[in-house]
């Protein structure tokens, strides 16, 4: 995930420099459940200081999630349905709009506003790649299938600061940690 043939794909689609921001192993077990409609890093979050900050802008303006499935993802075990970037165009075309049109504090989509959205299924084999925007909505329902199904996530983000020496990913593992926010909200997603 921080080799140069990914970086160097990450620059190209995103025509700029980029760092790796976070990265999870997501395991959804048979019967686990989905994830509702949301868009990554729009909310609010309460810094250790007491400071509201902006989800994932307080770190960039820019990023781009990698998906690797490490087993077969598909409908029955709780694959990734995503939307189209320019569906989100649909709730504000900014930040501070997109966030005011989605569930208080979270990055969730209201149940009125889904129905603005068309998600597509990703069907992925195991070794496959995704990428998509952080301003493409999406989700994933529950795995009804009998098997695991893992899939490893890495989010890049335009490097923006000043500092060269700025470690994006060692500052958001540092904001997540000491969040105020309530344990259900600690992820800072």
């Amino acid at each position: 995930i921080q080799s140069k043939q990914i970086f160097k794909l990450i620059d190209n689609i995103q025509k700029s420099k980029n760092a790796l921001f976070k990265d999870k192993l997501n395991f959804k077990y048979p019967n686990g459940g989905g994830y509702l409609p949301h868009i990554d890093g729009h909310f609010y979050w309460i810094s250790k200081n007491n400071k509201i900050e902006k989800g994932w802008k307080k770190y960039s303006n820019k990023f781009l999630n990698l998906v690797i499935p490490l087993e077969a993802s598909n409908k029955s075990n709780g694959c990734l349905y995503v939307a189209k970037k320019d569906d989100t165009k649909q709730l504000g075309n900014t930040w501070n709009k997109i966030t005011k049109k989605l569930v208080n504090n979270s990055p969730n989509i209201k149940k009125n506003d889904i129905k603005k959205f068309v998600f597509f299924p990703t069907i992925l084999n195991a070794g496959d790649i995704l990428l998509f925007d952080w301003k493409c909505a999406h989700y994933s329902k529950k795995n009804n299938s009998k098997k695991s199904r893992m899939i490893f996530y890495s989010t890049y983000c335009e490097k923006n600061n000043i500092n060269h020496n700025y470690n994006y990913r060692n500052n958001y593992y540092y904001d997540k940690e000491t969040s105020k926010n309530n344990k259900l909200k600690k992820s800072l997603q």
